[in-house]
């Protein structure tokens, strides 16, 4: 959603000129930036639970392998 927000907000003549009495355009940039706010907030949540280990840096190992260790 945030890609083809982004590209309508791009070439604006492919957006709706108005959409329930608001601007079209208006809309698509609200969309644009809640988008962006979600994926940032998914990340700045998820990247805080990795953290939450026996150590900081010890759950980003099966972050990246998808293996965890179980002991």
């Amino acid at each position: 959603m945030l890609f083809v927000t982004g590209w309508a907000l791009m070439f604006p003549e492919f957006i709706l000129k108005k959409v329930l009495g608001i601007s079209g355009i208006f809309l698509t940039a609200q969309l644009h930036m809640l988008m962006g706010f979600l994926i940032a907030l998914f990340l700045i949540i998820h990247l805080y639970v990795s953290t939450m280990g026996k150590s900081p840096l010890s759950n980003f190992k099966s972050i990246v392998t998808g293996w965890q260790k179980v002991h």
